[in-house]
């Protein structure tokens, strides 16, 4: 068994697109993942989307 069987590699490819494009100041990303996971984040009350709108207002400023 190879590893990458045993590996969703989509998922940590999508992650560092997000974190690349975080870095370089881009939040569209970050929003487009949120946007496609906000009812689970929902249910575990995670506190993204407050960050998230949080550095897209810090991006704006």
């Amino acid at each position: 068994m190879q590893q990458h069987d045993l590996v969703d590699i989509d998922v940590f490819q999508d992650a560092k697109k997000v974190i690349d494009a975080l870095r370089n100041r881009d939040v569209a990303p970050a929003s487009a993942w949120w946007a496609d996971n906000k009812s689970r984040l929902k249910k575990s009350k995670s506190k993204f989307e407050f960050q998230l709108k949080l550095q897209e207002f810090i991006e704006l400023v």
